[in-house]
């Protein structure tokens, strides 16, 4: 892919590219890209998406939610382990994975089999959902009280946006992107379960919404249809204008 890749380059030199995280920036600039990025997170619409679940009651069910694909670049062996050590301390939650596939994939079979020991294991509380609808998923998050993240490869994270705007608390790796959009009583040390473990706690006793990720990601959505009509005289990062930490403490889009 890097040759046509490359072309894109070339092709957009008088535009721009826009991208969701800085890093994901880094990269293209390393690999000799010269055309104008933007960094704008992902094209999210909240406001479509909070009408949308307004229906659903909120953190209802003691219940975790993982909701990213169970290849090895999203880190599944970690969060199967992490589960399990999270399902035996607390007896009164519940561990959801969730997919719209008829059935959970991954492109490392022992995965699969793990998670079906582990169906076995904790049952009626390591639960999967399998062929869910768009609908059923929100439900799901709606219900849930937090949602977990373990991958080592997201550039900002379609889950992320969404379980914030359904008023999930969240667990996230200090990994990548993660420290631009994720405040940082909510990032855990990679590879750590004991830290993870320490942030999911933190999550239970000090419950918290993040609806201000999401807000601030519509906020790069709109800015990339600003650059598109209009052009930009530099490159444009949602991030340094918006930092994650500073706006959690101010609450202001201008703050």
């Amino acid at each position: 892919m890097r040759p046509i890749e490359l072309g894109y380059d070339k092709m957009f030199k008088t535009g721009g590219i826009f991208v969701g995280s800085s890093i994901h920036k880094e990269q293209l600039k390393d690999a000799g890209f010269e055309a104008p990025i933007h960094v704008v997170s992902l094209p999210f619409m909240y406001d479509e998406v909070d009408k949308r679940i307004q229906q659903y009651s909120k953190n209802t069910e003691n219940a975790i939610v993982f909701s990213s694909r169970l290849d090895t670049e999203k880190n599944p062996f970690f969060m199967i382990d992490l589960a399990k050590d999270f399902l035996d301390l607390y007896q009164d939650w519940k561990f959801y994975i969730t997919t719209s596939g008829k059935q959970i994939k991954s492109n490392e079979p022992k995965v699969i089999d793990t998670i079906r020991d582990m169906e076995k294991l904790y049952p009626n509380r390591f639960i999967v959902k399998e062929g869910i609808t768009k609908d059923e998923y929100y439900q799901t998050l709606c219900n849930s009280k937090i949602q977990l993240n373990t991958s080592l490869q997201d550039y900002v994270s379609w889950t992320l946006l969404e379980a914030a705007t359904c008023e999930c608390d969240i667990c996230y790796p200090d990994y990548r992107s993660f420290p631009e959009c994720v405040p940082n009583d909510r990032r855990y040390k990679p590879w750590s379960k004991t830290d993870a473990l320490r942030i999911l706690k933190d999550c239970i006793d000090n419950s918290k919404t993040h609806q201000n990720i999401p807000i601030i990601s519509n906020e790069g959505r709109l800015k990339a249809a600003d650059i598109i009509v209009n052009g930009s005289k530099k490159e444009y990062d949602l991030w340094e204008n918006f930092p994650i930490n500073i706006f959690y403490k101010t609450g202001d889009l201008n703050g």
